[in-house]
């Protein structure tokens, strides 16, 4: 869903504009951000995912395609009873519990 920024003063990541929103109370200066890291996260996601911004102006990226590699036997990667999906450094999925 296209959302207004929570601060006019928020950045965006590269690919997926994930909104980096600001951090407390602040008079016209740079304050830290709440999550500094989005910039690695979409870099990771970039390289198994594209996202064509749906709406010039809005932040809602529409993920046109998303590539999970399957693994072992060939008959699928589905998760064990308390397995979940996490996604390693390289941008690869792995079943963890």
């Amino acid at each position: 869903m296209a959302h207004d920024p929570v601060d006019s003063n928020s950045t965006y990541t590269a690919t997926f504009a994930f909104e980096k929103a600001m951090l407390g109370a602040y008079a016209g200066r740079w304050q830290q951000l709440v999550n500094d890291n989005l910039d690695a996260i979409d870099t990771a996601i970039a390289g198994r995912a594209a996202a064509n911004h749906a709406h010039t102006g809005t932040y809602e990226p529409a993920i046109a395609t998303l590539a999970v590699a399957k693994g072992g036997t060939g008959t699928g990667t589905a998760p064990s009873a308390g397995q979940v999906l996490t996604i390693d450094e390289n941008g690869d999925p792995i079943w963890s519990s």
